[in-house]
């Protein structure tokens, strides 16, 4: 089985260059069984729609055109943290009523020997207890205001988000991380785990190897920042 990942779409943030990766998307759907979307597909701190209730409106329409492009597709949905937000949970309860083909988790989905998640729980000796107490603070984002955007946006534009990325998440820190995490919850390598799909560190990565488990990292569509969808092969042919 294919299964096609992306993550870190930050969509509805000003930052992000996501619609230009659409093609991409679609023809990497269009080669897999199952789809993984990887958190933070959407930005509920950094929206520019201006309220919750809007920016969840706004996510579920961009999710549901995205399902009825590809209707004999199976998609799960992970959040982030930034996107794990009540609004859009609301509204996910009445989606995956509405489409049977959509599959909600929070923190991790495992195929097989893979494992998909946000990545938020690569962050500094982080645990299980930690990760939903630290998700819980989502709960409060609301979009800032214009002076913040023009901040952030000058950030992007010297490419501060790029040098912040190398220095906060180098790649042999964050595989340690989220593996001591995966074994903390019952998922690493000992339980036959050897392949990771992760987000949120903004770092594209493919193949990276630490302790016989491979890491992959989608990166994001921001400017000055590498970004892919991946497609991983799984040994079944179905969930």
């Amino acid at each position: 089985m294919k299964i096609c990942f992306v993550s870190d779409l930050h969509l509805f943030s000003q930052r992000t260059l996501a619609e230009q990766w659409m093609p991409l998307l679609h023809e990497r759907i269009r080669e897999s069984s199952l789809v993984v979307l990887g958190g933070d597909l959407f930005d509920f701190k950094w929206s520019i729609h201006g309220s919750a209730e809007a920016t969840a409106e706004a996510a579920t329409r961009w999710l549901r055109a995205l399902m009825s492009a590809h209707p004999a597709h199976s998609f799960v949905l992970l959040l982030g943290n930034h996107d794990d937000h009540p609004a859009l949970r609301e509204r996910l309860v009445l989606l995956s009523e509405e489409a049977p083909q959509l599959r909600v988790e929070t923190y991790l989905f495992r195929v097989a020997n893979t494992v998909f998640l946000h990545g938020d729980s690569a962050n500094p000796r982080c645990t299980e207890e930690k990760l939903i107490r630290s998700r819980s603070r989502t709960a409060h984002h609301r979009p800032r205001g214009r002076a913040m955007n023009l901040l952030y946006g000058g950030a992007i534009r010297l490419r501060l988000h790029r040098a912040g990325a190398s220095l906060i998440f180098p790649k042999r820190l964050v595989a340690r991380r989220l593996l001591g995490y995966l074994g903390e919850v019952g998922q690493g390598p000992e339980s036959g785990t050897d392949e990771v799909y992760f987000g949120h560190t903004h770092r594209a990565l493919a193949d990276y190897v630490y302790r016989g488990v491979r890491f992959h990292n989608c990166g994001a569509p921001m400017r000055g920042l590498k970004f892919q969808v991946l497609v991983a092969e799984t040994d079944i042919t179905s969930i």
